[in-house]
């Protein structure tokens, strides 16, 4: 939240007493009261008044925004300790350009469930761009963005290289049932086909991301050519839940349709022969 500010209390310390009387008068409005009570325990060490008083500076708040002081302060609550201030600091040394310098600050807060972290790591895994491409990874993290609302991870997702199967609102929607509920996500690529086999074939090339069923893609799960990305979410299966064999009433059933039968069933009714049929969402490892 923009406007924030974190204090930790240290019982008894004046410098606690001086924090607190700060987020009091932040709290109110009195911003310059705020930053007068901080700028004491900021001086002598505090880490909670340096990230106050970054907060401050940031917002230009009772003081003349300042983003080089800001940054100033969050990196010495930063080396203090203080995390909110670290992942903070981070942000504003990838927005200034030096990315390399952001990166472990970054890691760290994407690693403590920071959504914002987690999307800019997702992006340059997805591009190849500051980390090496894995779009595996790319994708759990934007996911994982997108799970706490940052809005940029929705179009993000659906900017991302999907290759769809079918056409029409179902070949651009993709629907995932999980710890969080059901999720709908629109989605777009580069390729757009009516064949299983031949998605498959281009998810192991590399060109993108796909929803297939398990009876295409089992041989190349279980060889680890191919990894299921999401695996506490369940995709809804683009025909349903069920297949259906059906033939003309008969008193006998004819030995070669019988054969044909008991071919489908297992060859794609239960590929590892323990579960039924459903999709999964693959990439090429």
């Amino acid at each position: 939240m923009a406007g924030a500010v974190l204090a930790a209390l240290f019982p008894g310390a004046t410098a606690w007493a001086d924090v607190k009387a700060g987020v009091d008068a932040w709290s109110r409005g009195d911003y310059a009261a705020a930053v007068h009570e901080w700028q004491g325990p900021a001086d002598a060490g505090d880490p909670d008044a340096m990230f106050n008083l970054g907060q401050a500076y940031r917002l230009g708040r009772g003081v003349p925004r300042d983003p080089a002081k800001a940054e100033q302060l969050y990196a010495r609550a930063a080396a203090k300790g203080h995390l909110g201030a670290a992942d903070t600091y981070g942000l504003m040394l990838f927005q200034d350009g030096r990315r390399e310098a952001a990166l472990p600050y970054l890691q760290d807060a994407a690693k403590r469930g920071d959504p914002r972290a987690q999307y800019l790591l997702g992006i340059a895994s997805f591009n190849g761009d500051l980390l090496p491409q894995d779009w595996v990874k790319a994708y759990a993290l934007v996911t994982l963005a997108n799970q706490h609302n940052l809005p940029q991870a929705a179009s993000a997702l659906a900017q991302m290289d999907c290759l769809r199967y079918g056409d029409g609102e179902a070949a651009s929607t993709w629907q995932f049932s999980g710890p969080k509920g059901t999720r709908r996500i629109r989605v777009r690529g580069p390729l757009l086909v009516n064949n299983s086999e031949l998605l498959r074939d281009a998810v192991l090339q590399g060109l993108g991301i796909a929803l297939l069923p398990d009876f295409v893609v089992a041989d190349d799960l279980e060889a680890g050519h191919l990894v299921r990305l999401l695996p506490r979410w369940k995709p809804r299966p683009l025909f349903g839940s069920a297949a259906h064999l059906v033939w003309l009433p008969t008193r006998h059933l004819p030995p070669k349709t019988r054969a044909f039968v008991d071919f489908l069933l297992g060859r794609i009714g239960n590929p590892r022969k323990s579960r039924a049929p459903s999709d999964s969402t693959s990439s090429a490892r």
